[in-house]
């Protein structure tokens, strides 16, 4: 009787500890325990510093850390590659969602970028290419990311599948062990309007436009005319990307003067590093010094070795 006597009052007192329990209202994430970036190589470690917020009908809250379990197996898996990834998180049958970015510190990356500073998210293959040597092409991912495990070297940079209506400079961008993460800002293609003759040449604006050289007759140079807004030394540089050497784009400056004065106008050409070691374009680039209001005339030309007809752009930028 005492025996059926004290496990009544052990039952009793067990129904009363959960029903006295506050009942949870909410959970969240505790932000400030999530890592900015996790580096894929330590994600267990670092996903246990990450906590729960429970909150019960009192507005009590308590902290509960994070447990592989609260997430589904698949998107545990989603974690094990570089990327930004918004996974559900289950507790005792409430939910809410976390966001976490995965990189790999130890590998190479570029990030291609709109204008705008958006992430181009598809279609851009990456290379990194040394000497005249590229490695396989790598897409990058839907945050415009591209990453590449690859020994240290120094690199130079090429993307394929830009979208149309954009540009980037192919000299400009270079990795080794020291900078392993690149970003690429596109150019935003500007429109032209003229013949691209002498008598009336192509009118152009600050930024990238695209030119097409037939090769015919008078067809190998073209005629531009720019009018800065802003007085200050400027660059025109070619972005020529074919990488093929048979069918390589070799385009230089004539002259360059003002609408009124077509005497020459001072300026230096710059080396542009990696075209003729690495099998790409001999591309130029010059500055020289411009009054605003005042009208540039320059010409293009493209050499005889060039396989016609050619398309590349041109950019003019401060």
């Amino acid at each position: 009787m005492k025996k059926l006597l004290v496990l009544l009052v052990l039952l009793c007192s067990s129904i009363c500890l959960v029903a006295c329990r506050d009942k949870i209202n909410t959970i969240k994430i505790n932000e400030e325990s999530v890592p900015n970036v996790i580096d894929v190589k330590n994600i267990d470690s670092e996903l246990d510093k990450i906590k729960l917020e429970v909150i019960n009908s009192k507005g009590e809250v308590s902290l509960v850390k994070f447990e592989k379990s609260m997430m589904t197996d698949a998107d545990y898996a989603k974690l094990s590659n570089p990327g930004t990834y918004t996974i559900e998180i289950n507790y005792e049958g409430f939910k809410t969602r976390l966001t976490l970015t995965i990189e790999d510190a130890s590998a190479y990356s570029v990030t291609v970028l709109y204008p705008n500073g958006e992430p181009v998210t598809s279609g851009v293959k990456v290379q990194w290419c040394t000497g005249d040597i590229c490695l396989l092409p790598v897409k990058v991912n839907d945050q415009g990311v591209a990453y590449n495990s690859i020994d240290d070297d120094e690199y130079y940079i090429h993307i394929d599948g830009i979208p149309a209506g954009y540009t980037y400079d192919p000299n400009a961008y270079t990795s080794n062990k020291d900078n392993k993460k690149v970003t690429i800002n596109l150019l935003k293609l500007n429109d032209l309007s003229g013949e691209g003759t002498a008598l009336s040449p192509y009118v152009t604006s600050e930024g990238a436009f695209n030119v097409t050289y037939t090769g015919e007759g008078a067809g190998n140079m073209k005629y531009y005319s720019f009018t800065p807004s802003v007085s200050g030394t400027y660059s025109i540089k070619s972005l020529a990307m074919d990488k093929q050497a048979i069918n390589k784009i070799d385009p230089y400056i004539g002259f360059i003067g003002t609408e009124t004065d077509m005497s020459k106008v001072d300026f230096s050409k710059l080396d542009v590093s990696g075209n003729v070691d690495s099998n790409l374009n001999i591309n130029f680039n010059y500055r020289f010094n411009a009054e605003a209001g005042v009208t540039y005339t320059f010409v293009v030309f493209v050499s005889s070795a060039t396989k016609f007809p050619a398309s590349f752009d041109i950019v003019i930028c401060k």
